[in-house]
């Protein structure tokens, strides 16, 4: 029996893709490339894709996620989130406090780069593409 909202998975690495919205090979690229991020940054990125947000709204959802999965370093809650709701059509970028991604930059990364690729039913190149994005915005800062 799933109590509202109480399903949260389990972290099990930079990618959970429940909703099986990725290939392998785009699932291995982005694992790849989050790892490589997390070995030679002071973040750390993940990404989650689920079926259903199970009657939360994507920010409750979000929240739940950031605090049972801790992504980032320890202590420093700079770690990032994409999560893709593929039932309710719905996507996040959860940011955590100590990122130098902030929430209007993952606003952007969005509206710019994820969104007109999910509008297109492009799920791997929305999830690329956002990765790609994010990284290059913890770099520059």
């Amino acid at each position: 029996t799933v109590i509202h909202g109480q399903d949260i998975p389990d972290v099990t690495g930079y990618v959970r893709d429940d909703a099986d919205l990725l290939d392998e090979s785009t699932e291995a690229i982005v694992t790849q490339k989050l790892t490589q991020f997390a070995e030679s940054n002071d973040g750390e990125i993940a990404v989650l894709t689920v079926t259903s947000l199970n009657g939360l709204t994507i920010e409750e959802f979000g929240i739940r996620v950031a605090e049972k999965w801790r992504v980032g370093k320890a202590g420093v809650d700079n770690g990032v989130i994409i999560i893709i709701a593929s039932t309710e059509r719905k996507v996040r970028i959860e940011v955590g406090r100590g990122s130098v991604i902030t929430d209007a930059n993952a606003g952007q990364v969005l509206d710019n780069v994820m969104v007109p690729e999910l509008k297109k039913g492009d799920y791997r190149a929305a999830v690329v593409a956002g990765i790609d994005a994010l990284i290059n915005l913890s770099v520059r800062e």
